[in-house]
């Protein structure tokens, strides 16, 4: 199997990064990536069929915002940080930083019994990006 296709940084326009982040699958991705580091496809799958999560890789590979490295059959994807800040400098502080952590995966020894099964956290949509922005605004300006 060939490898992916990676764009080059300096051909990739600010929308495309933020079109791929306004999906929050897409955005839970990243945050997992940024908390991991590196990983394989099968950790960031959770419960959604692997189609559609090899669509999101795609958008997110092909907007600049990961990289997938093939070693044997695993496919490991990490974020393109260093490469996204001399780009577009402080966009990916500024996004992580309007993230919530991503949920962690169950162990066995994590499963309760339904009732006392707390729901995950879901990732802040698009919108909470310039909501936050608005707020950290509104504190800097003062009463």
């Amino acid at each position: 199997m060939s490898g992916y296709f990676h764009p080059e940084l300096e051909n990739v326009e600010i929308s495309q990064v933020l079109r791929a982040l306004a999906e929050p699958v897409r955005m839970n991705i990243v945050m997992q990536l940024h908390e991991l580091g590196t990983a394989n496809c099968t950790t960031l799958l959770g419960k959604r069929p692997k189609s559609s999560m090899s669509h999101h890789f795609q958008v997110l590979r092909e907007s600049g915002l990961i990289r997938t490295e093939i070693q044997g059959i695993q496919h490991f994807n990490s974020l393109r940080r260093a490469e996204l800040d001399k780009r577009f400098p402080g966009l990916m502080q500024a996004i992580l930083n309007c993230l919530e952590p991503a949920p962690v995966k169950e162990t066995r020894s994590d499963k309760k019994a339904p009732a006392e099964r707390q729901p995950a956290a879901p990732a802040r949509p698009a919108g909470a990006l310039s909501r936050a922005a608005k707020e950290g605004s509104a504190r800097l300006a003062g009463p």
